[in-house]
This record gives C-alpha cells, structure tokens and sequence, in this order.
C-alpha cells in the first residue's frame, strides 16, 4: 500500500506557498511576515531570521565580489562617501556649538573693548593691565569689566608632555559672565595682582576629582581651588581653554615674546589683554 505522507507534507507546502503569493507577502503570522509562516512551524521565529541573515550574507559576498572587479571606482566611491560624511558631521559640529548650544552665563550680553592707536588709522589694540585696570575701577558704563588673553602650556601626558590651551583671566571674570563654579571658588584679589605669582588654577568640570590636589603647568605645581560648570567653555563657542589661570602667573606662565614684547604685565606697554564687559542696566 502506497504511503502517502511525503505527497501529504509537499501539498502543505504548497498551500503555504500559494497562498503567501496571493497575499504578496503582506500578511503576518505572529509578528513573522507570510512569506516566513510556511518555514516557521513550530520553531519560533529563529528560523526565519536565520534564513533572512543567509540572504543578506549572500548580498554582502555579492557586493564585495562587484566592487573588487572594479576598485578604481570603489576607490572613488569610498572617498566621496567618507568626505561627504566628513563634512557634514563637521557642519553639524559647527552649527550645534554655534546655534543649539548657548554660551553659558550672560556671555551674550557682553560687549568687547579695545583702544585705539592715534598714531595709526584705523587701528585698534588690546589693554595693558594698567589701563584695564584704571577703566574698571573708574567707568560708570559697565556693570563688571574683565580681562583675559590665552596662552599654550605643557601639562604632563604619561611619560612626555603635551600642549595646551589655557585662559589667564581676572578675578572678576566668572563674576562679570554671571557664571557660578561647580565648586571651590574663584581667583582673588590679591592672585590676580600682576607679579604675584599665586600657582593656583580652576579646572574643567570633566577634572573636578582634582580640587584640592595639585597638577603641574609648564612643570610648577598648581593648587587646584576651583571647577568650572558642566559644558563652560569661556567667552567662544569652539575654542576653549582647557583650564583658567589667574593673571598674576603671566609672567611665570606666558612665554610668547610676540605676546609678551619682552615685557611683564605691569608694563603698561604691554597691551595683550582682551577686556570685555556687561553693560549696566542704565546704559543699555
């Protein structure tokens, strides 16, 4: 007698498959689209993405077999996608810093200050520390008046040491931004006096474990005192200081004859300081 089971299990197979080409695949059996159901069974899906991994392995050793055969234009092709995506993550860097992420504080409020040079047209420089200091302690304009300029310095990497950005600034400078330290405190009086020599430095807040301890700065130890707030990054948008001096160690810190002029910062010559300040509400 004839065994009719195989014949019995193919038709089966059949129907499943006629009626996922009916139905164009559209339907879904738990989850799993038609054109899976006939495979599934009483598996579970795991036969169904199996098979779906095979076919996208087969593509993949496809795509590469093509692309070997010409590699000039996959050469090219390479290069075009990694600029363009270059590019773009370069813009979406740009714009993000620029328009969806603020300056923190009241950094939109400030005004930049320079003096003009009478004996050149059309010129304009930064202060001396004399002359930032005699209009911060006599103007009726401003609501505070700091100063600041930048410098690189080494700080310890391992076994060697690398450059970086750092941001000598006044007292007054968290102040006139508005902007409150995570923790310690910022510079005094006295630290920001010029020759004073006071090694002391406030960090990022990425480093704020290092309050209290000491790093070393163009190889002098620095007591840290302070932290900056979460994402603070001074004055500009891209570029920031990876920590902030007080403007009594420029002399100590500073080593550009460019910046210096072979001056100290008491040198009223010396004009090197950026001054900006926050209007007072009478003046605005």
């Amino acid at each position: 007698m004839r065994d009719n089971s195989n014949d019995l299990l193919i038709q089966k197979r059949v129907r499943s498959l006629l009626w996922d080409d009916t139905f164009g695949g559209n339907l879904s059996c738990g989850g799993i689209p038609g054109r899976w159901c006939y495979k599934r069974g009483n598996h579970g899906p795991s036969r169904a993405v199996k098979e779906v991994m095979r076919h996208f392995l087969q593509d993949l050793r496809f795509g590469t077999r093509t692309l070997s055969k010409t590699p000039g234009f996959t050469i090219v092709a390479v290069l075009v996608l990694a600029l363009g995506i270059g590019a773009n993550s370069a813009m979406f860097t740009l714009v993000n810093a620029l328009l969806f992420r603020p300056l923190a504080g009241h950094v939109d409020d400030m005004v930049g200050l320079y003096s003009h040079d009478r004996t050149k047209a059309d010129s304009h420089r930064a202060f001396s520390y004399a002359n930032y200091a005699d209009i911060r302690d006599s103007n009726d304009v401003f609501a505070g008046l700091m100063a600041h300029t930048y410098s690189m310095v080494g700080v310890p990497a391992g076994d060697t040491t690398r450059q970086t950005f750092v941001e000598l600034v006044s007292s007054n400078y968290f102040d006139t931004l508005g902007v409150r330290l995570s923790a310690g405190r910022p510079f005094s009086v006295e630290e920001e006096q010029p020759g004073a020599a006071i090694p002391v430095v406030i960090v990022s807040h990425d480093r704020a474990s290092l309050l209290g301890h000491t790093i070393e700065v163009n190889s002098m130890a620095f007591t840290v005192v302070g932290v900056a707030p979460r994402g603070f990054t001074g004055t500009m948008a891209l570029v920031a200081g990876e920590m902030w001096l007080p403007l009594g160690m420029f002399d100590m810190v500073v080593t550009d004859m460019f910046k210096t002029k072979g001056s100290t910062l008491g040198d009223r010559a010396n004009t090197t300081l950026v001054v900006a300040g926050r209007l007072s509400r009478a003046s605005r």
